[in-house]
């Protein structure tokens, strides 16, 4: 018989959590490409799309990264589908970090019979939330 044990590592983050300003949405800003009927038939390199909106996002100042950590977005595109990996760490040591693992790309997407452009900014602050939403996690933050 085997028995699990716990994790004796702890990671506790007292800080604010990530968010969105809405109104710092560019036209520049868009999330991956459907590319077919079902919303995780993305286009190529959709992963790669959603790092990139990540990284826009951060620096237009839509995605607000609290002082004291940093938060990379890693896109993934191969045969087996097209993701991110979102990584967070403290700023003054990125020894150890946490992360929710892979995400499917098409979590950023627009759904399935939404009429709306990639770059429409109601289609990105969805987006951009999923993202907050998914690093608030792993810090174990709750914004509400």
């Amino acid at each position: 018989m085997s028995t699990a044990t716990a994790s004796k590592l702890t990671i506790t983050y007292t800080g604010e959590p990530l968010s969105v300003d809405p109104s710092r949405i560019t036209p520049k800003m868009f999330v991956p490409s459907v590319a077919g009927p079902g919303e995780l038939d993305l286009e190529c390199c959709a992963g790669r799309d959603g790092a990139q909106l990540f990284a826009l996002a951060h620096s237009e100042g839509a995605l607000l990264i609290p002082e004291g950590i940093v938060v990379e977005c890693n896109g993934e595109d191969d045969e087996d589908g097209s993701g991110i990996v979102l990584e967070v760490y403290a700023a003054e040591d990125r020894r150890v970090g946490v992360t929710c693992g892979w995400s499917d790309a098409g979590h950023l997407a627009r759904r399935s019979g939404d009429q709306r452009a990639e770059n429409d900014p109601g289609v990105v602050e969805e987006a951009l939330k999923f993202l907050a939403a998914q690093v608030n996690t792993a810090l174990g933050v709750n914004p509400l």
